[in-house]
């Protein structure tokens, strides 16, 4: 599939307006450390704490999911990275079932703020950039 980035979050390798080309993951598949790749993510699950708990901010966002492409950098078992350790309440191993995703921005929303990421969670993985 082909899939437009929007924002910074993967500044400077891939910047707003770029086009990728995605191939699709299936759970078989192996995914592996440094590859780029295609996020879908709840968004309930993005908001902070305080906000999620609100019912109307529930009910508002509660089916609504969110394209993300990140640098997968840490699969299960893998160490946690220490950048992301405080969204995981100092976890120092990655658990079975979830992967650690980042920004190559630093200023990108990503396992810093959100913590473990599903490994489910991941569509596809960017082969191309397409000019």
């Amino acid at each position: 599939m082909l899939v437009r980035v929007r924002g910074d979050s993967m500044s400077p390798t891939l910047v707003h307006g770029d086009r990728v080309l995605v191939s699709r993951v299936y759970h078989s598949q192996t995914l592996s450390r440094g590859e780029i790749v295609v996020l879908r993510r709840d968004e309930s699950a993005l908001l902070p704490s305080g906000i999620a708990a609100s019912v109307r901010w529930r009910v508002a966002v509660e089916a609504v999911t969110v394209d993300f492409i990140k640098r997968l950098v840490a699969l299960p078992g893998d160490p946690v990275p220490l950048s992301v350790r405080p969204a995981v309440n100092g976890a120092s191993v990655v658990p079975a079932g979830l992967v650690v995703v980042l920004g190559d921005n630093i200023k990108s929303a990503d396992s810093r703020s959100w913590g473990f990421v599903p490994a489910a969670d991941v569509l596809g993985v960017v082969r191309a950039k397409v000019s």
